[in-house]
């Protein structure tokens, strides 16, 4: 019984290290630097897929696995002058992977075999260690250095080392000239990305196309402009900033990261204030009932189904018959005597009022010859056609904080933490926007006109 014992566990040993050998791979061929040096010599993406030969470069991305192949690796973990700096009974087991001289803390290696079992500089033994690139708890803040100011793909070093700083050389580094010994990391997963760009704006597209064809951002309590539309409300438009900004940056954050938890307390604060705006405003301008039912003074001979350009070619043509109509006017005056008063005061009644109609023509015709963004602009600056510091103040906040937010989000990879000072600044400059609105809503003492 005993024999057979032994003989089992002798087929069961060399069977094993049968498979050992199939599982390694097979190393490439090393140049004498490499042979009489130690350290990592070359990277294998394990996916079936993206899986490089040792001739070629590695090309993986967070979620991928790797395989390191490492020269001299227990020769180093023995060395004297490398051992006092190591973690004290530091095995293979505790080693990380480095990228850019930042260890991935918590990620061990799930797999490490030598090839061959023994280390000589003329057969130098090869260490497969497999990692797991994912993003886990212990390791968030360096993947987060790793992947901030992310690109598509991006060149990077590559070593194992320990958790204190500790690290192995390396070959693998961007500017290596052997394919062998080049590590690509690819940190935007372009199918991912593009998908949600095409859904994101696609979103936006439609929400200009309703900003443009109706009133979803439009301030409807105010006066029409003089196309008969209803002019662009800053409050809901700078909600609608802050909504697509911030989902924006959720998205982002979530392709490069993984991470769903990415909204903090200034990301609320921000989209409370931007609402809290907008209900203000619409609660304020609920008492403008009476500048919902005005309407533009263009005469009906201005057909504004056509562009801009016909438009004021169309006010052009009114401005030149109103100016002939006032000249005739003018020359009528000259034949009425200066007893005929009642028919002085008809003639200067139409005098002024040919001339106000000019002057209302002028002012819509500046208009139409605006650029369309110019529009747009007047729109938000001011408040019944006058331009007011309070809307230019809170509009040049929303950008500045905007930029800000975006710039905070590329960098650090994370939403942006305002101070309560700085929220507290943006909230201020909000109830000035709409404390203004209020002496326009009081009501008029009894008796008054």
């Amino acid at each position: 019984m005993k024999t057979l014992y032994l003989l089992t566990g002798a087929i069961l040993f060399l069977t094993a290290s049968g498979m050992r050998g199939a599982e390694a791979p097979s190393p490439s061929p090393a140049s004498p630097r490499y042979e009489e040096s130690r350290g990592v010599f070359h990277v294998q993406n394990e996916g079936t897929r993206n899986k490089n030969g040792p001739n070629e470069a590695c090309t993986a991305r967070r979620g991928d696995d790797i395989c390191v192949w490492v020269y001299h690796l227990e020769a180093w973990l023995k060395d004297p002058d490398v051992k006092d700096r190591l973690p004290k009974d530091a095995q293979i087991t505790d080693l990380v992977p480095f990228i850019n001289d930042v260890p991935l803390k918590g990620i061990h290696p799930e797999q490490a075999w030598a090839y061959p079992d023994t280390d000589s500089e003329a057969n130098p033994q090869v260490h497969y260690l497999r990692f797991a690139l994912d993003r886990t708890e212990t390791s968030k803040a360096a993947w987060t250095h790793i992947l901030n100011r992310p690109v598509f793909t991006r060149p990077m070093e590559l070593s194992v080392g320990f958790e204190n700083g500790e690290q192995i050389t390396t070959w693998v580094v961007p500017e290596a000239a052997d394919p062998g010994n080049q590590f690509f990391f690819n940190v935007i997963p372009a199918v991912r990305f593009w998908l949600g760009v095409v859904v994101i704006v696609g979103a936006f597209l439609v929400f200009l196309y309703l900003a443009r064809c109706t009133d979803i951002i439009r301030d409807t309590a105010a006066p029409l402009r003089p196309d008969k539309r209803w002019p662009y409300s800053l409050s809901r438009g700078q909600m609608a900033f802050w909504f697509f900004l911030v989902i924006g940056s959720f998205f982002f954050l979530w392709v490069i990261t993984g991470d769903y938890d990415t909204l903090n307390s200034s990301v609320l604060a921000l989209i409370g204030i931007s609402a809290g705006t907008a209900l203000g405003a619409a609660f304020v301008d609920s008492g403008h009932a009476s500048a919902a039912t005005a309407t533009s003074d263009l005469p009906p001979e201005v057909d504004l189904s056509k562009p801009r350009r016909k438009i004021a070619e169309q006010i052009r043509n009114l401005i030149a018959e109103a100016r002939e109509r006032l000249k005739a006017i003018e020359a009528q005056r000259a034949d009425i005597s200066a007893e005929e008063t009642a028919e002085l005061e008809a003639n200067t009644a139409a005098q002024e009022k040919e001339t106000q109609k000019i002057n209302d023509l002028d002012r819509q015709l500046d208009y139409f010859e605006w650029p369309a963004w110019k529009g747009v602009m007047h729109d938000l600056m001011a408040e019944n056609n006058i331009v007011c510091f309070h809307r230019f103040q809170i509009f040049i906040w929303t950008i500045v904080l905007g930029i800000m937010f975006v710039v905070d989000v590329y960098n650090r990879l994370a939403m942006p933490e305002f101070s309560a000072t700085l929220l507290g600044l943006l909230g201020i400059s909000a109830g000035t926007f709409v404390g203004f609105k209020l002496p326009e809503t009081k009501p008029k003492p009894a008796g008054a006109d």
